[in-house]
Formats: structure tokens, C-alpha cells, sequence
């Protein structure tokens, strides 16, 4: 099979991190540090750390990032780390680790930017990497938007649902948290329901990571989709003499030695820039190789 062969196989990006990897280990290993004073009775990382306004007040501005690393109790870590694990991992394979970090980041930031406002008069405050997990878990359902996905639900239920599917019970469920309870009158009706989880914070990491795949993943087809300001007029149109179209680049799909040449070429691109880097027909060759060289 030609997926079964070394050269089509998805190897370990070149100059890349591994950022799950490390993204699960930097939050353990805090967390694993955070209860040492915690068995003397002090919770001196916590404070320094989480996010709130009393530490923005006090100049404890790193705390916009360092909140992510701090958790409640092990169950929220865990939690935390499965939706980073489960939608991180492939799209990591997608875009590369360090793109994967970057978009952990921005999410982490973006729900801190969130949260501060909506809680401006709160003597609150917020740990958890749950903003860098949701927004990872948006740009993988964005990446994936009508690709169906098997998942077991609630780690117990197998389920099939596509990536616009899976966003929207992201985003409703968080949004129906943030009206009704972070926002609204509601006190804690479940363990998922409750008046402190910061569901701002949540929904900020996911905006983030919408964003970061707009802007950033997305650019060249978000450029396509723009359209003109001034377009020239219909009549000189007619008028305007068409310029022979650009023949299609093809390969001599008879020639393997060539056809394998050509996808070690895009393979290496993948390595360097990810596979969103690749021009249609690129994509096109990666298909027509499948079929010729399985043969």
C-alpha cells in the first residue's frame, strides 16, 4: 500500500516541538509542585499564579498566562489534559507543534482578556488551562469542519459527529454557562453547571482559536473569499480581450521514479510548514500518487 511506504508515512516534523508532550508535562509537573505547600498549608504558587484582578492590581501581570498552569484538583487537570491530548494530537500532525503552541497560547491570553472584563467588579479568580484546550479542540473542529468523527462520549458513549457539530455544542454549551450562570441569577445545578466556572474564560479561548485559524491557518482562502472594492464595469469587460489561461501544472503520472521525486518534494514541505501550506495542486499530485504508485 502507498501510505504503507516510509516516504508517505507522517514523519516527525523537522526543528518542531512536540507540544502536547510538553504542554501535559509543564501543566503535571506544577501541579505536582503546587501541592507540596499545599501539605504545609500554604498556597503560595496559587496565589501567585491564578488570574485575578487583585494580582493585575498588585503588578502580577504574567498572571494572563501563568493561570493555566495552576489547577483546582486532579480531576480538573485530567480533564483538562484528555481535550488536549485527544484534539491536539492530530492536529499537530496537521500543522506542526509549533503552530499547535502557538494557538495554545493565544487561547490561554484570549481567555484571560475575556474573563478580566466581564469580572471587573469580582473578587474571583480563575486557574485551568481549559481557554488553551477549547482552543485547540475549535481549530481542529475548524480544520475538520464536515469531516465525521468517531469519539466516545464522555469517554463511555461512541458517537459520530462532524467538526461544525462538535463547535457548536462547544460554544452553545459554554454560552448557556455564561448567560445563565457566570452572567445569570443560576447557582450550581451540576458539576458541569456551576457558578465557578469561569465560562467567559472558556468562550474567550475558543474565539481565540477561531481567530488564530482565520488569520493565521486560513489566510489563503480567507483572501480568495474577498471580494473586490472597485470592479471594473460589465461592458469593459465584454470588451477585455481574455489572457490564455495558465495550463495546469501535471506530472508524468507514467514516469513513478519522477511521481516519487514530486512527493518526497511535498512531503518535505509538509515537514517544514504543514500540511495546510500545500498549494491544490500539490494536493492533487499527493492523490493521483496514491492511486499510481499502489500499483
Amino acid at each position: 500500500m502507498l501510505y504503507d511506504r516510509p516516504y508517505m508515512q507522517t514523519p516527525p516534523l523537522r526543528n518542531d516541538v512536540q507540544a502536547i508532550r510538553w504542554i501535559i508535562i509543564a501543566n503535571a509537573a506544577v501541579f505536582l509542585v503546587a501541592q507540596i505547600p499545599i501539605n504545609f498549608g500554604s498556597t503560595f504558587l496559587h496565589e501567585i499564579f491564578h488570574l485575578s484582578w487583585s494580582n493585575i492590581r498588585s503588578g502580577l501581570i504574567w498572571c494572563i498566562a501563568t493561570y493555566s498552569l495552576i489547577h483546582a484538583d486532579f480531576f480538573h487537570i485530567l480533564a483538562t489534559s484528555l481535550l488536549v491530548f485527544f484534539f491536539g494530537r492530530p492536529l499537530q500532525t496537521q500543522i506542526g507543534g509549533n503552530r499547535l503552541l502557538e494557538i495554545y497560547v493565544t487561547s490561554v491570553l484570549f481567555g484571560a482578556l475575556f474573563w478580566l472584563p466581564v469580572n471587573l467588579t469580582s473578587q474571583g479568580s480563575v486557574v485551568g488551562s481549559s481557554a488553551g484546550a477549547l482552543g485547540i479542540a475549535t481549530v481542529f473542529c475548524l480544520s475538520n469542519f464536515n469531516q465525521r468523527i468517531n469519539l466516545l462520549l464522555f469517554f463511555i458513549m461512541p458517537v459520530t459527529i462532524t467538526g461544525k457539530q462538535m463547535i457548536a455544542f462547544f460554544f452553545g454549551f459554554d454560552l448557556i454557562g455564561f448567560l445563565f450562570f457566570e452572567m445569570g441569577p443560576l447557582q450550581s445545578v451540576s458539576p458541569l453547571f456551576s457558578k465557578g466556572i469561569a465560562y467567559s474564560a472558556h468562550l474567550g479561548g475558543m474565539i481565540g482559536g477561531y481567530l488564530f485559524y482565520r488569520y493565521r491557518i486560513d489566510r489563503k482562502s480567507l483572501l480568495r473569499r474577498r471580494s473586490p472594492l472597485i470592479e471594473i464595469p460589465l461592458w469593459v469587460k465584454k470588451k477585455a480581450k481574455k489572457s490564455p489561461s495558465k495550463p495546469n501544472f501535471r506530472i508524468n503520472i507514467l514516469n513513478r521514479k519522477q511521481l516519487k521525486t514530486e512527493v518526497d518534494r511535498i512531503l518535505d514541505k509538509i515537514n517544514t510548514s504543514g500540511f495546510g501550506s500545500l498549494s491544490e495542486e500539490e494536493k492533487q499530485i499527493l492523490d493521483r500518487a496514491k492511486d499510481t504508485l499502489n500499483h
